[in-house]
């Protein structure tokens, strides 16, 4: 492989992960009704400020259903713990 093809393998590369990075950015503004400026590496999804995924989580999410599902999950939790506090002890 000579420095030329390599150069160019990487360019394409990193043109690739800029689109997949613009198509994931454009998805998530559209879906929130955000201008796309900001959604940022660092922007938080306020609406999942409770959604934790550990690295065994990870593990378990192949699909956007199965984090779907896992959202769907710790709100449950999230609602249940709070009616459990929320009920007086008799």
């Amino acid at each position: 492989m000579t420095i030329a093809s390599l150069k160019s393998s990487q360019k394409a590369t990193a043109t690739k992960d800029v689109l997949a990075s613009n198509d994931v950015r454009t998805l998530i503004a559209n879906q929130l009704g955000v201008d796309i400026k900001r959604v940022t590496d660092e922007a938080h999804f306020d609406r999942f400020a409770d959604v934790v995924i550990t690295d065994e989580d990870v593990d378990q999410l192949e699909v956007v259903g199965d984090l779907i599902r896992h959202i769907e999950n710790v709100d449950h939790e999230t609602w249940r713990r709070s009616i459990v506090e929320a009920t007086p002890l008799q």
